[in-house]
């Protein structure tokens, strides 16, 4: 989707997913709360899968474990592959945030280096811009779905900005 047709969205508050209208109560969000859910599922179960793990005694409680990371008393468990929900590392909240598909690909030094930019620029990101998601996915392992889920769909094909125009016209009518 090209930004003005998000931010024409945003403002008149529709969800960028099926296009409709948020809920009155609603005032934020990109999302509406399905659209919202439905995006958050496989990290839900894995969630669920852990809590029950640690429930049953399978897997300890995060907070008597030491950070993988740092050493300090782990809080949380860390998922690197929602698919693999039990296949995780006890880590400290800072950790956990630091953690992701940056320090993946080796760091903002790294990433940097690899795709011609300065590691400023790296670090201001809240998301992968639109023009590097190809060559940030191939450098940290992430599938593109993952960066952008606004971008791709489920079986991770481009959603072109024609189909964002295409939504625009479907709203307007």
């Amino acid at each position: 989707m090209r930004y003005s047709v998000v931010m024409w969205m945003w403002r008149n508050q529709y969800c960028l997913s099926c296009g409709d209208r948020l809920p009155d109560g609603q005032q934020h969000g990109l999302f509406c709360s399905p659209c919202w859910y439905i995006r958050r599922i496989p990290q839900n179960r894995a969630h669920a899968a852990v809590a029950a793990a640690i429930k049953k005694g399978r897997l300890p409680k995060p907070e008597t474990q030491r950070c993988v990371d740092c050493g300090r008393l782990a809080q949380q468990y860390d998922h690197k592959d929602y698919a693999n929900p039990l296949h995780v590392s006890p880590v400290c909240r800072k950790c956990n945030i630091r953690r992701g598909p940056v320090e993946a690909a080796g760091g903002p030094s790294a990433v940097a280096r690899a795709l011609g930019i300065t590691k400023a620029a790296v670090g201001q990101w809240r998301r992968v811009p639109d023009d590097r998601v190809a060559q940030f996915a191939r450098l940290s392992g992430f599938p593109a779905r993952t960066l952008r889920p606004d971008l791709y769909d489920k079986r991770g094909r481009h959603r072109r900005h024609v189909d964002g125009a295409a939504r625009l016209r479907d709203i307007k009518e």
